[in-house]
């Protein structure tokens, strides 16, 4: 993508571990909590949003406005995020045989002071590539 288009002020990072997110299906009337669904892996994160293969409905007929990202046998790692929905397509290239035929691009809503800390901490955690200065980065949290 041309760099005078690019639209996103967060470095995107792929990940170096099997995150998956979980959202927050609203329930008919309101009633009880919300169901958790399965999305799928991530493809890449940043601290202004999140990247994931899937297969199945489009993201935007489940309903959700809250994200949590998760790690199998870790559990949620960051809770209730809102989001709004960016890209959702079909794409023929992220079809490699393990069924995920969709990438969703979402962008994070207004997040809270540990939110953000909590999206640090996994990106620091989990980025793959990283140097070893990362401690030194800019992982500031920019609205535009």
């Amino acid at each position: 993508m041309d760099a005078r288009n690019e639209k996103r002020l967060h470095v995107r990072y792929p990940l170096n571990i099997g995150a998956t997110v979980k959202l927050y299906k609203p329930r008919w009337f309101n009633l009880g909590r919300p169901e958790l669904v399965d999305l799928g892996p991530v493809s890449d994160i940043s601290l202004g949003g999140i990247a994931i293969l899937y297969s199945g409905q489009e993201v935007n007929s489940i309903g959700a406005k809250l994200l949590s990202i998760c790690i199998p046998g870790k559990g949620v790692q960051i809770a209730q995020i809102p989001f709004n929905i960016v890209t959702d397509c079909t794409c023929e290239r992220v079809s490699n045989g393990n069924g995920h035929e969709r990438k969703c691009g979402l962008q994070f809503g207004t997040v809270d002071d540990v939110q953000i800390n909590r999206l640090n901490i996994f990106i620091k955690n989990y980025a793959a590539n990283l140097s070893a200065a990362v401690d030194g980065m800019d992982l500031s949290y920019r609205t535009v």
